[in-house]
């Protein structure tokens, strides 16, 4: 939701708790008690539309880039394993088509990741025998198949979710708009005791106001700790560029002692992250910024 939407969800819930407060009053007033009910249902509504909003715009992704980390886990162990293979048999050509560091494999887009493990799978299968001295073995090729099958399953997941998104964000939209339009007859009811139930009414406007969060200005915080101990990692580079110019970092910045770093007044759209400590395999992802939403991001990185 974005910060308004919070505003408004937040004024509706202390407007029905208000109103509940005051069951005789609200009962005297013509229509005003049916008015509530249909916001309490509208507020249930929005809740619910928020937390699939929510659900849609971080689990895709999640499991789709535990799914990349896979690949990329079962893509390193195949080519160390034909690279030792292929520069003791001095074969030059194969080494040029299998060797890759994991840093790189991580930096590789979907299409070359998946294309890699492919040709990975194809040169291991064809030199087997011959690799078997240098232990690679057929579960090796079956493991890294079913991690490539599962990632390529997975890379239209996160599009679907986008989608799926958008629908709950219109969803809320309209909500809010439905919402709005029975304040207004709220509003008009509750005048009808403004002189003989001036404490109700006052009670009533104090509900009905939206509490400012446009000076909330952070828009992410980013989290980096160690996989294995979940300690933060301060001192990690943190840098996020446009997808299409990774090498043009427009923010950078290093995580404090609590491993945390906090950026403010980012534009919306993607982004692609890269985090980087020495000691540390580097970790990329893309993110998705949408104006005026806060997003909390947590970084585990691996020792190298």
């Amino acid at each position: 939701m974005t910060l308004r939407q919070l505003s408004k969800l937040s004024m509706l819930m202390v407007l029905r708790e208000f109103l509940a407060g005051n069951p005789e009053i609200v009962k005297s007033i013509p229509n005003l008690e049916l008015l509530a009910a249909s916001l309490h249902a509208l507020e249930e509504e929005i809740s619910d539309a928020s937390r699939q909003q929510i659900f849609h715009n971080q689990g895709a992704g999640a499991s789709k880039r535990q799914l990349k980390a896979n690949l990329v886990l079962q893509c390193a162990d195949v080519s160390r394993k034909l690279t030792a293979f292929a520069a003791l048999g001095n074969d030059l050509v194969l080494l040029y088509e299998i060797k890759s560091s994991n840093s790189g494999l991580v930096r590789m887009t979907e299409e070359k990741l998946t294309a890699f493990a492919r040709i990975l799978l194809d040169r291991g299968a064809l030199h087997l025998d011959r690799a078997a001295a240098y232990a690679l073995v057929p579960q090796n090729l079956t493991e890294l198949d079913a991690a490539r099958q599962a990632f390529e399953l997975a890379i239209p997941g996160p599009r679907m979710a986008k989608m799926e998104k958008k629908l709950a964000t219109d969803k809320l939209v309209e909500l809010f708009k439905q919402a709005d339009e029975l304040l207004v007859k709220a509003d008009l009811l509750a005048g009808i005791v403004q002189l003989t139930h001036p404490n109700f009414y006052s009670g009533y406007r104090n509900a009905r106001i939206l509490v400012d969060r446009g000076g909330r200005h952070l828009q992410l915080i980013l989290t980096v700790t160690d996989k294995e101990t979940g300690q933060p990692l301060p001192g990690a580079l943190c840098q996020l560029a446009h997808p299409d110019l990774p090498g043009q970092p427009i923010l950078s910045g290093k995580s404090g002692p609590k491993g945390n770093l906090k950026v403010k007044s980012l534009e919306g759209g993607n982004y692609l992250l890269t985090v980087a400590k020495q000691g540390y395999l580097v970790h990329s992802r893309e993110v998705v910024v949408t104006r005026g939403e806060f997003l909390r991001l947590r970084v585990e990185m691996e020792r190298g």
